[in-house]
């Protein structure tokens, strides 16, 4: 029998608590035997776009994939889970909110281990990711103050900054609809874009001395959300360093001045794992001194599976989900 996880069955078995755990352990044991992952493929009619990834995690007990149509945007969402023990299909999981929740978290780890706690945290987009990010970070900072979000329009942003705010427990801190860029970051320790720009959202003068930025809305070369001086300032990790090559456009136009290389680019796993420290940018002049940390979020299978593991372990636990029968072994 096969488990069924609808986005209901999900979102009742998931916190960032316990994501953060899991997602923070599979980084512990990057590219240690049966953890892994690759970068996502896209498939195209002309019209609509199939997109791929997929992950291994030993630990969690499953090999996987994450599949989801796109036609101007993502559609259904699901990951499905094969039992490492036998080969066998476990589980469909829904993954649309689960990859938001799971993006949110990978930023959640970076900054731990790339920053510390977080005091006053800055959000530029107002989506689910935005949301996401800011819950993320803070339940994962209980030295937290103050959240600022920033949007093009004002009734979203105060709809998102409104969102959290009831997310959080009373009293966590305070969260307020700011109306540009510059009043989100001043005084921010770390700095989250979570747009679908395809020009910088935050530039260099933006963002203060010392502070780290997750760049998380932007998979593919031609989406630009943090700006060239930004990256300049920065000591830079990436998720994947073969998936960064093919969508981090955040990144591109360094690479291309020859300051940064796709192939010496830290990936999170080894800088959580501790066997590398963030790159500092090539050719940096004394007044672009590296002062800032960024990690450059794609989104990659690995944490969908371990991610989705965890969904249905919890979900099993307390009765949720569907079992059902696909009738058949197949053939390859």
């Amino acid at each position: 029998m096969v488990t069924l996880l609808t986005e209901d069955d999900v979102r009742a078995s998931v916190t960032y608590a316990g994501l953060y755990a899991v997602i923070e352990d599979s980084l512990r044991r990057w590219h240690t035997r049966g953890v892994g992952h690759r970068p996502r493929s896209r498939l195209s009619t002309g019209a609509t776009s199939l997109h791929v990834l997929a992950g291994a995690d030993a630990g969690a007990g499953y090999v996987g994939v994450k599949a989801y149509g796109a036609h101007g945007r993502g559609h259904d969402h699901v990951v499905l889970l094969y039992r490492d023990s036998d080969g066998g299909l476990d589980a469909i999981v829904a993954a649309g909110a689960l990859g938001v929740l799971r993006t949110g978290v990978a930023s959640a780890v970076a900054t731990r281990h790339m920053h510390g706690d977080t005091r006053v945290l800055g959000i530029v987009g107002s989506g689910n990711l935005a949301t996401s990010h800011a819950l993320a970070i803070a339940a994962n900072s209980p030295r937290i103050g103050e959240i600022r979000v920033h949007s093009r329009d004002q009734a979203n942003r105060e709809r998102c900054a409104a969102g959290i705010e009831a997310e959080l427990t009373a009293g966590t801190c305070t969260v307020r609809a700011v109306s540009s860029v510059a009043e989100a970051c001043e005084g921010a320790d770390v700095v989250c874009t979570t747009t679908t720009a395809h020009r910088p959202v935050l530039d260099s003068a933006d963002v203060g001395h010392a502070a780290h930025v997750n760049a998380a809305g932007s998979n593919g070369l031609a989406r630009v959300e943090v700006s060239a001086a930004v990256v300049a300032r920065s000591r830079v990790v990436v998720d994947s360093r073969e998936q960064a090559r093919n969508e981090a456009g955040d990144l591109l136009a360094l690479v291309e001045s020859g300051r940064l290389d796709w192939q010496q680019l830290p990936e999170l796993g080894e800088v959580v794992s501790g066997s590398r420290t963030p790159l500092p940018v090539g050719g940096s002049s004394s007044a672009e001194k590296p002062d800032l940390t960024l990690f450059e979020s794609l989104g990659i299978g690995l944490f969908d599976v371990t991610a989705a593991a965890h969904a249905l372990s919890v979900a099993r636990t307390h009765g949720l989900g569907t079992e059902t029968g696909l009738g058949g072994e197949g053939g390859s």
